[in-house]
């Protein structure tokens, strides 16, 4: 009798335990609810975008996976083909060292990267215009950056 007396002392003790430690658990939630209701627009906006920076390596991971299936890049320079934009008939010699009139192989490359930087929200209306779509990584990183710019009323 006397063994079931102090194991029930025992229960009592535990179960005692496990309530504080519940109601202790409890009121820190509380707290932490508390202090999140009191923060401003400015301080939730911070946590947001820095949850999304937190997420950004796996977004961007995802978004260049389907670059894995291309194999090969293939560039094609058509200086000299008649309409050709820069068609200078040929290459410049002396102090250009014998380069294309408009700039090097990766210079041309670059300014064509650029030239279509420039023309492509064009094209993209005019898809959007037609009902195609010309999202893949391009509008993800818009989505993303309208994502991490500070709302209007943050930017006064």
């Amino acid at each position: 009798m006397v063994a079931a007396l102090r194991r029930a002392e025992v229960l009592t003790i535990e179960a005692r335990a496990k309530q504080a430690a519940a109601l202790a658990e409890a009121e820190g939630r509380r707290a932490i609810n508390e202090a999140l209701n009191t923060l401003s627009a400015a301080q939730i906006d911070l946590q947001v975008r820095t949850l999304l920076l937190q997420q950004l390596p796996q977004i961007i991971e995802q978004a260049v996976r389907p670059m894995e299936k291309i194999d090969s890049i293939r560039i094609f320079q058509v200086n000299g083909m008649p309409g050709a934009a820069g068609d200078s008939g040929g290459t410049s010699g002396g102090a250009n060292g014998g380069t294309q009139a408009n700039g090097t192989f990766p210079e041309q490359v670059m300014n064509s990267a650029l030239q279509y930087q420039i023309a492509k929200p064009i094209v993209d209306a005019v898809m959007k215009d037609a009902g195609l779509s010309n999202e893949g990584i391009t509008g993800m990183a818009h989505s993303l950056a309208g994502m991490l710019q500070p709302p209007a009323e943050l930017r006064s």
